[in-house]
């Protein structure tokens, strides 16, 4: 194994503060490896002056930038995950949490990464939300603030929609618990009961309530369900002591409703609070519109303020002056007044006409509009299927513009009632239906389902296909999709359809449009498993370097290595004259064996409580090999075999595709040359990283005098991090001031 190799992997050497900040402005994946493995080493000056000099500020503004400009590639992608693991070890103290607080912008541009397609960047941006929330009352109101930005930037609906919308689209069980772990940190940390109110009402007018019923139902996950629970009982809680606070159901509108009548019946508040009420009326319920949205909103935010005291902005000319420039458009609005001020108009009286309640409070006598046509077409429905008129069709709010519009109704209604029934007769259709199917019947009923059940429309997926944008579409929804596709005898029938498609079902009409597009099939595998690589590189990739590390961690140990030869000695002397003496050395399953042989007096005391006890004593930097726990933990969560396994795997399912790729026309070439130039990049490095990793595991195998063809490395991280544990707690018991089971 080349030596470079090896310093490059494996090597840590500590840069200044200088350094590291250059990497952060330059990321590339060894730099901001290189600099993640320099904080998590960092002294806390260091880490201050690192701070002090803007390398946070640096890796927030990469991350942003990353995020703008999108991942177009899988090296961008990774990239990304990179820096927010940096960003994540800064945050891991409380100098950086603090910090982050006191920098401009700061949380703002942390959540501006929520704008990605990748999940796992979100998932440890969700994480970092949590623990915010959860930090200070400083840094969970910093949070709300960060959300209403991200909410305001992306033109979402409300400031938690993001939270919502993952949470019912994603199907990753650990991504959903992420996330409701993060909507119960927004909720919990709020410290006022009626401010956890407010906050959770905000969740379940989003449909919070619906998405958990059902997934209840369907994740069995231990912490998932752990999640749902808390939600629940915190939420059961704030409502009794909500009910025992007020004396009434805090979340009945009626009940609140008729608690506030009886407060202002016989005052002359009733009469403004039952204007208030006429004036709500007025409003739009059902429109789901930015403005609409603005203005319930805006009387939301107004009752608050009025509440606390503070003085309404309009009632000052000078701060009505410095109003901002999106309240004074939302509050010039004509319409947004009329809606206001109109909508509490005292009803007609006498035989008027009825009246039609438009949005924005304007009114529209009925027989002024072209309402009463069209209901009395309505009435009517065709027996037979008829033939159409192809026309094109005025707008109602064409026909507004114009005061003479022929097609404006008069005070009567239509003079000539049409004959339908000779209609029917005279102009029915005779086009036979065929009862052609393309494709076999379970393609058939498959994709029918598909269509049923997807968010995307079946043009919506043909178009992505037509414009190369099928990297908006989910990677489930590519998932589900491949796997029900025609077969080619299948895509062949349906390109040689030369009949009308309107006359096919309606998901053979989609499967027609589908094969229209050249290579489909191989466009849509491309795609997914674009996505789909990302994922598995960066698990595989952390894999291999948590063994990496562990591996280098036990061949470099002084401490593990002369305490094993501590254990040896006082083996073999307690083994003299037996067959198990004169030990050169001994197998790591054996570790354990020395806690098992207690004091004969002392039943609690054993031979590793007086190893430990005797390290202390002559040399305590020799048990310093424990504080390496951490790292065996990890290492021993993986397994070689199947990481290597899981290459083998991800290595053929790239050869079939360029072996399929280099058979299609050279437009689908040119999509996936970026991502194959970048698979190629990244893949031979998973492969030297693994040849690294092979290497090292034959080292460990020989270093314990294992043999190699039957050595698992899990198995010994596994006995090496149980063993740790073990001398951990030996060292608590001879440092307390009595003896523990060590158990």
């Amino acid at each position: 194994m080349d030596a470079s190799i090896y310093d490059v992997f494996v090597v840590n050497v500590q840069k200044t503060v200088e350094e590291c900040i250059a990497l952060a402005c330059t990321p590339s994946m060894n730099s901001l490896y290189t600099l993640k493995s320099n904080i998590e080493n960092a002294t806390s000056s260091w880490l201050l002056d690192f701070l002090e000099n803007g390398g946070l500020t640096c890796l927030l503004d990469s991350l942003c930038a990353m995020t703008i400009q999108g991942p177009s590639n899988f090296s961008d992608a990774i990239l990304q995950f990179d820096c927010l693991n940096c960003i994540t070890t800064v945050l891991s103290t409380d100098v950086g949490m603090m910090h982050i607080l006191e920098l401009p912008n700061g949380l703002k541009k942390l959540t501006s990464a929520l704008n990605t397609n990748h999940s796992m960047t979100k998932k440890e941006l969700f994480e970092i939300l949590s623990v915010l929330c959860m930090f200070s009352p400083q840094s969970y109101y910093a949070v709300l603030e960060a959300l209403n930005y991200y909410k305001k930037e992306t033109d979402q609906a409300h400031r938690f929609s993001i939270l919502v919308t993952e949470i019912t689209q994603t199907e990753t069980v650990a991504y959903k618990c992420t996330i409701l772990t993060a909507i119960n940190c927004i909720i919990n940390g709020n410290l006022s009961l009626q401010g956890r109110n407010k906050i959770r009402n905000e969740f379940i007018s989003l449909g919070l309530l619906d998405t958990l019923s059902v997934l209840h139902a369907e994740e069995f996950d231990k912490d998932f369900q752990i999640q749902i629970e808390a939600f629940y009982s915190q939420k059961h809680k704030d409502e009794e002591d909500m009910q025992t606070k007020f004396e009434m159901d805090y979340q009945s509108p009626s009940a609140l409703l008729d608690s506030i009548i009886e407060k202002t019946l016989g005052t002359p508040k009733y009469v403004s609070f039952l204007h208030i009420l006429q004036d709500l009326l007025s409003l739009e319920y059902n429109s789901e519109n930015e403005e609409n949205s603005e203005k319930w909103q805006l009387i939301e935010n107004l009752i608050p303020k009025i509440q606390s005291g503070e003085k309404p902005v309009w009632t000052d000319g000078q701060k009505c002056k410095k109003v901002y420039d999106k309240d004074l458009d939302i509050l010039k609005e004509d319409n947004f007044i009329n809606s206001l001020c109109e909508g509490s108009s005292d009803s007609q009286e006498g035989n008027a006409a009825p009246v039609i309640k438009y949005p924005f409070g304007t009114e529209k006598n009925l027989f002024d509009t072209n309402c009463d046509k069209l209901l009395l077409w309505m009435c009517f429905t065709p027996s037979k299927k008829l033939k159409k008129i192809h026309w094109s069709k005025i707008t109602p709010k064409e026909i507004e513009k114009s005061d003479n519009c022929i097609w404006r109704s008069s005070n009567d209604f239509l003079p000539i009632i049409p004959n339908f029934s000779k209609m029917e007769d005279l102009f029915y259709s005779n086009i036979p239906v065929e009862n052609t199917h393309l494709v076999g019947m379970q393609t058939l009923m498959n994709v029918t389902l598909f269509l049923t059940r997807s968010e995307y429309d079946a043009e919506d997926l043909v178009r992505a296909l037509q414009e190369n944008n099928v990297a908006s579409i989910p990677q489930t929804t590519l998932s589900s999709l491949i796997k029900i596709l025609p077969t080619k005898e299948e895509v062949a029938a349906l390109r040689s359809y030369q009949g009308e498609r309107l006359l096919l079902h309606p998901t053979e009409q989609f499967l027609v449009e589908l094969s229209d597009v050249n290579d489909f099939h191989l466009i849509l595998r491309g795609h997914f498993l674009q996505s789909e690589f990302l994922i598995k590189f960066v698990k595989l990739r952390t894999s291999i370097r948590s063994m990496v590390d562990a591996c280098k961690t036990v061949l470099e140990d002084a401490g593990l290595r002369d305490f094993l030869h501590l254990i040896l000695g006082a083996g073999n002397y307690l083994n003299q004259e037996s067959c198990y003496g004169c030990a050169y050395g001994f197998k790591l399953s054996s570790l354990l064996e020395v806690s098992k042989i207690k004091a004969t007096e002392f039943s609690y005391f054993n031979l590793l409580h007086h190893l430990v006890e005797l390290a202390e004593e002559n040399d305590e930097q020799v048990l310093m090999f424990t504080a390496d726990a951490d790292i065996l933990e990890k290492a021993a969560a993986c397994c070689l075999d199947e990481t290597r396994n899981e290459v083998t795997a991800l290595s053929n399912s790239l050869k079939q595709f360029l072996k399929e790729l280099s058979q299609a026309d050279q437009e689908v070439n040119n999509l996936f040359s970026i991502f194959i130039k970048d698979v190629k990049l990244l893949f031979g490095e998973l492969q030297t990283r693994l040849r690294l990793l092979r290497t090292l595991a034959h080292k460990v195998a020989g270093y314990f005098c294992e043999n190699v063809d039957d050595f698992s490395l899990q198995k010994c991280f596994q006995d090496l991090h149980e063993f740790y544990e073990a001398v951990k707690k030996c060292r608590t018991v001879s440092n307390g001031s009595n003896f523990l089971v060590l158990q």
